[in-house]
């Protein structure tokens, strides 16, 4: 009985080795790779996730009222994700998971800063990298694995533009990069001499900062300020601030990234006129005005 059950917990292991290396290699957030990631690992407790059925996912999810409706609708989509893998790999020949209905999750507004919280935010920060990494986050509306891919070269100072080369789902976009960043990246770049990553990593100056390093900065000033901190609720501030102060919705869907890839290109030719100046009219800069503009180190 040991054995056996030795065997298959083996077995369980090598898929879900397998299924992280499918997930790293996907064009999926670094949140959703993640996510997915932790899911099957817990699902993979109760049984073996790739033998399942319809029944048995609804009996695991769907039915499990210690889940909320937005939790289960998240197992899913990794279950999806997972029984994907499995029929690259020829393990399974259906995929009983989109037999499953997904839950309804009512969406809620998205969470943005007010106008005294990013103040004390751009007050608290310290040291150059730290705040230039908020700066991009709120000036940008980037997504953090979006600024953490950014090279050196792919700011263009001159025109004031930021192009992201690796947006989600690995879309290309460009987005207007605010003179008021300029003496902050100008700092910055002297005091560490970067040469190609924007970000690095402190261990390894050939390969970028993570994810991880991010949250942990976030943590601790979350802590410090007893306000909820997370790199999408700056990107969140970003939409809104600008939304509110007039710029229309096909200019933010580029900003964001939101469109499709034909949607961005329309927009490539128009970036260093039109879509500049709504950005420089919505006056988001005005938003803050007396920052300390980051300690220092």
């Amino acid at each position: 009985m040991l054995a056996k059950r030795k065997i298959i917990n083996e077995r369980v292991e090598k898929l879900i080795k397998g299924f992280d290396r499918y997930l790293s290699l996907s064009a999926l957030s670094v949140a959703s790779k993640k996510s997915y990631g932790q899911v099957i690992k817990t699902l993979s407790v109760k049984g073996e996730v790739h033998k399942w059925g319809k029944e048995d996912i609804e009996d695991n999810v769907c039915l499990n009222m210690k889940l909320q409706p937005a939790s289960r609708k998240n197992y899913i989509w990794a279950i999806r994700f997972y029984f994907g893998y499995l029929l690259d790999c020829g393990i399974r020949t259906d995929n009983p998971s989109k037999l499953v209905k997904i839950p309804r999750v009512q969406n809620s507004a998205p969470k943005y800063f007010k106008e005294g919280e990013i103040q004390n935010i751009f007050n608290s920060i310290k040291g150059y990298r730290n705040n230039l990494i908020i700066h991009l986050l709120f000036y940008c509306g980037l997504r953090a694995t979006e600024m953490l891919s950014l090279c050196k070269n792919d700011i263009d100072i001159e025109n004031r533009i930021i192009t992201v080369r690796h947006g989600k789902g690995d879309k290309f976009r460009e987005v207007p990069f605010p003179p008021l960043l300029l003496p902050i990246l100008d700092k910055y770049l002297k005091k560490y001499n970067i040469k190609d990553h924007l970000f690095y990593s402190i261990k390894d100056k050939d390969k970028p900062q993570t994810y991880e390093s991010i949250r942990h900065i976030f943590y601790n000033l979350s802590k410090k300020l007893g306000i909820r901190i997370t790199c999408h609720r700056f990107r969140h501030s970003f939409c809104t601030y600008l939304f509110n102060m007039g710029v229309d919705s096909d200019t933010l869907q580029s900003f964001m990234g939101h469109s499709g890839f034909n949607m961005t290109k329309k927009y490539l030719y128009v970036m260093g006129t039109t879509r500049r100046k709504k950005y420089d009219d919505a006056g988001l800069d005005t938003i803050i005005l007396n920052h300390s503009g980051g300690k220092k180190e």
